[in-house]
């Protein structure tokens, strides 16, 4: 005789637990595999979504499946034509609840979870920003992954105007006064991925240029390619 079956098994606090798949069989059982899963999505019907803002970069497919090995439900911006500043226009609009933005050229790694977030800034942060290992630059870099609490949706929307022509759209809604007065808007330490790799590299290096941003090692991050 044997018996398939699928399984959660609570291991801590919420919303942590193990989806085990496997059989029994002849007497004996036999565990297939286990992966850590959110219970939220599982038990409850809806996981935290994480929007992909995407201009075709190779590790689009890469970002969206290391997302969902984290139990978050994926919605891809993939407007290749359209600005930043629409797709997260789009994104406000649309959102309703906490949600994290990335972009599609980081590769989440296992820092990346819903329960991460849950407990990423303080108890009055709307909006936490994280650190990516930035593949060019061979070091630590901010704003690939952005977690934003339900609380400054309103405040986003309004002010979404303001995004329009900016070099750097994100970076100018996290500085409205709402998220400083009192400080809303956070950064945490934490890596979760890494950035860049396997990007254009000449449109990094333009973008850089035209950002004034000349601390980043093209070279190293080359000829580790060509290896």
């Amino acid at each position: 005789m044997e018996i398939k079956f699928t399984k959660l098994f609570l291991i801590g606090a919420l919303p942590q637990c193990w989806l085990i798949d496997g059989y029994f069989s002849n007497g004996v059982w036999n565990f297939d595999f286990a992966w850590e899963v959110e219970l939220v999505d599982k038990i409850f019907g809806g996981a935290m979504i994480a929007y992909v803002t995407t201009i075709g970069e190779l590790t689009t497919d890469l970002c969206i499946w290391s997302l969902e090995q984290g139990g978050f439900n994926v919605r891809v911006i993939d407007d290749k034509k359209s600005s930043l500043a629409d797709k997260l226009k789009i994104i406000y609009n649309e959102a309703k609840d906490n949600f994290v933005r990335v972009d599609a050229d980081v590769v989440p790694n296992s820092n990346l979870t819903i329960s991460a977030l849950s407990n990423a800034g303080s108890e009055v942060s709307w909006w936490v920003q994280f650190q990516t290992f930035g593949w060019f630059k061979q070091d630590w870099v901010w704003g690939g992954v952005q977690y934003i609490k339900k609380e400054a949706i309103p405040y986003l929307v309004k002010n979404a105007h303001k995004m329009d022509g900016r070099e750097r759209p994100e970076s100018e809604m996290s500085r409205l006064e709402e998220f400083h007065n009192p400080r809303r808007f956070e950064s945490s330490p934490i890596i979760m991925g890494i950035q860049d790799y396997k990007n254009d590299i000449d449109r990094v290096k333009a973008t850089k240029a035209r950002r004034n941003q000349f601390n980043y090692n093209f070279e190293l991050s080359q000829k580790m390619y060509d290896i």
